[in-house]
């Protein structure tokens, strides 16, 4: 089971795919923070931004591959295959 905190298309921003249309998948947790705001100061990267706890982002949810598989098609092809088709 895939823990999911969203799904969600924006454009690539840094690396060889820059300025490329992509989806993303927000994973929930992490190893390195709780995401606790009072333990943020003790953790591994006590400097992250990310909003990664919990499920209840766009799209976000508990997932087996198939079904994670099957929202990351839906993402894609509402956001890009439709702008395709009407170019």
């Amino acid at each position: 089971m895939y823990k999911v905190k969203e799904i969600f298309r924006s454009i690539q921003g840094e690396g060889f795919n820059t300025g490329k249309e992509s989806v993303f998948i927000r994973f929930s947790g992490c190893n390195f923070w709780n995401g606790r705001v009072e333990d943020r100061l003790e953790a591994k990267c006590n400097f992250c931004d990310t909003d990664f706890v919990g499920v209840n982002g766009k799209n976000g949810g508990n997932y087996n591959l198939k079904e994670l598989i099957e929202v990351v098609e839906r993402v894609w092809d509402l956001s890009f295959s439709l702008k395709k088709k009407k170019t």
